[in-house]
């Protein structure tokens, strides 16, 4: 068992000393400075719900939801991106805003040519799913939770979003996107990019309590890259997006079929028991995590572990996974 009360109190203290001093305001970086941003903001939301310290006090809960609600354009209904694209921001913002049982001050305008499916699956279209599967997921997988979170999704929204993504899933893989995969298409991003790009389409379908096909092949793929050793080295430091992006495709392909669950529970075990003990080392005092947003993979990361592997990670507030209560991260 690793004890990581002293990682989360450190935690609480990271984001305090993000606060701008305004009422529920954040920023994103401390070492940046200056008023309060949208990340900054919704990274703290998702962060003490996480580790399961969110303000009880009406007060201070309310100051959260002002401060985040005020980012939105009273024109479009959009959110700003902070470097991503408002896709990614709108998702982030109303699921933070869903995360304190609230919803948006304005109508989202700004995700109208998205609402039918032909637009829908012109955006899906549009990514680049052989160079940047990664990072076009953020557009594809963020979509979804924009779209329902907000409120801008029509009856059989979901279902034509969903339908694309299943004629397109390759079938011996289980990975997005089908011809788009090494092997498959010239210059192709390397495969760890397409299985940590699939895990975000996953959390939807999670999401919506939908069936995922070639579940299998998706868990002999895992298994098969990680045997390869075509898995970057996990549980050692960095960001923390490589491990939630993976540990939570394992716990959630673990939680779908019985194929191979021994071993797809004994991978979980051995790279989160290798995360949880180096973050159970990291000395949160010395400004380890400048960046919110890295801190909250890190956390859900963390939150994934404890759940799948009982008795691992010790804390004396059960960690929550934002996932189980909204899509995308």
């Amino acid at each position: 068992m690793h004890d990581l009360n002293a990682f989360i109190d450190g935690v609480e203290n990271v984001i305090s000393a993000h606060a701008t001093g305004e009422p529920g305001g954040y920023r994103r970086n401390q070492s940046a400075g200056g008023p309060a941003t949208a990340y900054g903001v919704a990274d703290a939301i998702h962060l003490l719900y996480s580790i399961n310290r969110m303000p009880r006090l009406t007060s201070e809960r309310q100051a959260l939801i002002a401060r985040i609600q005020a980012f939105q354009d009273p024109e479009t209904g959009l959110f700003p991106g902070d470097g991503h694209h408002f896709i990614h921001g709108m998702a982030f913002c109303a699921g933070a805003l869903e995360l304190l049982d609230t919803g948006l001050l304005f109508p989202p305008k700004g995700m109208a040519p998205f609402a039918t499916r032909d637009g829908v699956r012109e955006l899906m279209e549009s990514i680049d799913w052989i160079t940047n599967p990664w990072g076009g997921s953020h557009r594809g997988s963020g979509i979804y939770g924009a779209m329902v979170l907000s409120g801008a999704a029509p009856a059989g929204w979901q279902e034509w979003y969903f339908e694309w993504l299943e004629e397109n899933q390759d079938t011996g893989t289980g990975l997005w996107r089908r011809g788009a995969l090494p092997g498959q298409a010239t210059g192709s991003a390397p495969i760890f990019h397409h299985l940590v790009g699939t895990f975000h389409y996953l959390f939807n379908y999670d999401y919506a309590r939908r069936r995922l096909n070639h579940a299998n092949r998706l868990v002999d793929t895992c298994l098969s890259l990680h045997e390869e050793g075509q898995l970057p080295e996990m549980g050692v430091g960095g960001e923390g997006w490589n491990e939630i992006d993976f540990l939570y495709l394992v716990r959630s392909l673990i939680k779908r079929t019985p194929h191979r669950a021994d071993e797809m529970q004994h991978l979980l075990h051995n790279i989160g028991g290798k995360f949880a003990g180096y973050l159970a080392r990291v000395d949160m005092s010395d400004g380890a995590y400048d960046d919110l947003h890295s801190l909250f993979a890190t956390v859900s990361a963390l939150a994934v572990v404890q759940e799948g592997v009982p008795g691992l990670v010790k804390t004396d507030r059960p960690l929550r996974l934002v996932l189980d209560r909204k899509p995308f991260l």
